[in-house]
């Protein structure tokens, strides 16, 4: 976001653009602004996307499931960084149990078109 202070020296360096004989659309391009973002700022007044109060999110994380969510990660192993992918062994990635078995799926097949 950016400050008051820089928007009202835009505005400034943009109306001495304009008495000096330049174009608006060329001066706010100068600045890389739109022209109706210098019109919103020259009309002056406070920047109020920081002060709405933001309703909670229907999907977001109850304060337990959070506190759940961050237990389990800070107790699980340093997730190994190993290549191919396929040697790291899931458990060792604290992978639920329905993704070992796809893993582990994928692995025997990939293994058994390969003695092919």
């Amino acid at each position: 976001m950016i400050s008051a202070l820089d928007r009202k020296q835009a505005v400034e360096l943009i109306d001495e653009a304009r008495a000096a004989g330049a174009r608006l659309k060329a001066a706010c391009a100068e600045l890389g602004i739109g022209m109706n973002t210098y019109r919103r700022w020259s009309k002056g007044g406070e920047d109020r996307r920081p002060l709405v109060d933001r309703p909670v999110p229907s999907n977001a994380l109850t304060p337990m499931e959070r506190a759940l969510a961050l237990e389990w990660l800070h107790a699980r192993p340093a997730t190994p960084v190993c290549r191919p992918a396929r040697s790291c062994r899931p458990v060792a990635l604290g992978l639920p149990a329905t993704h070992r078995a796809h893993r582990e799926a994928v692995e025997n097949h990939t293994q058994a078109s390969r003695s092919n």
